[in-house]
């Protein structure tokens, strides 16, 4: 079943009040009635399961009847700095680093990309991929959303890892260890920087820039991957570790 999207500390007495699109979304897309089961989290980590007690055309009101469980969170939180591609891959980065559970998404601009955008567009394009991974938790059942930033330089990333245990550099031109011998390496981390460069890679700049910051640079592989699919194999795999552990 489908969830819906309630702002946080909203749920007074038991009742719960859907506006706008996801009032639009369960009334005239999904077309429930009343009377009918609904999932309603706030994006902050709570769930709730109720039942529709009116519909109108401003509104979709609910009984909240039990919380919701959130699953554990794995040990390690993964942060995603994804350099800027096309908009449809950029778009699927998002959903598909929401559903892999990414605590973060910055989107990157780097020597190498092509895309160029003003303050106003770097706004608006927050505003899109937060709406993308908003509905990517909708559908996959995650109850936080992952903090969505602003289109930021690589050069002004360069001063905020500090705020990281581990920094993650796929590259396969200036690559120093695998992803596995890496990670098998290292001890006592919490939060992890993964950083994916624009199709062409980091320039050798960019990356002796990052290693002197302590960024490890790393292959995926013997293939050479696009830049959203170097995202999403990572992501995947550290997700894989990280849960099991």
């Amino acid at each position: 079943m489908v969830q819906f999207w309630i702002p946080k500390n909203t749920v007074q007495n038991q009742l719960a009040r859907l506006e706008g699109e996801e009032a639009h979304h369960a009334r005239d897309v999904f077309r429930m009635k009343e009377g009918d089961s609904i999932r309603l989290f706030d994006g902050e980590g709570n769930g709730y399961q109720g039942k529709i007690r009116r519909i109108s055309e401003e509104a979709v009101e609910a009984e909240v009847l039990s919380s919701v469980q959130a699953p554990s969170k794995p040990s390690v939180s993964v942060v995603l700095g994804q350099s800027m591609i096309p908009r449809e891959r950029m778009d699927e980065v998002v959903e598909k680093a929401t559903e892999l559970g990414a605590l973060e998404i910055i989107p990157v601009l780097s020597q190498r990309s092509i895309i160029r955008l003003s303050l106003q567009k770097r706004k608006a394009k927050k505003s899109h991929w937060e709406k993308v991974a908003l509905s990517a938790c909708k559908q996959c059942d995650r109850l936080d959303l992952p903090k969505i930033h602003e289109v930021v330089k690589l050069e002004e990333l360069l001063k905020d890892l500090k705020r990281f245990d581990l920094v993650l550099v796929a590259d396969p031109h200036h690559a120093e260890a695998t992803l596995d011998g890496c990670l098998s390496q290292v001890f006592n981390v919490h939060k992890i920087l993964v950083l994916v460069g624009p199709e062409g890679g980091f320039s050798s700049q960019e990356v002796m820039h990052l290693k002197k910051q302590g960024a490890k640079v790393i292959s995926l592989g013997g293939l050479v991957l696009r830049s959203d699919t170097a995202s999403l194999y990572t992501l995947s795999v550290l997700k894989y570790l990280f849960e099991k552990s």
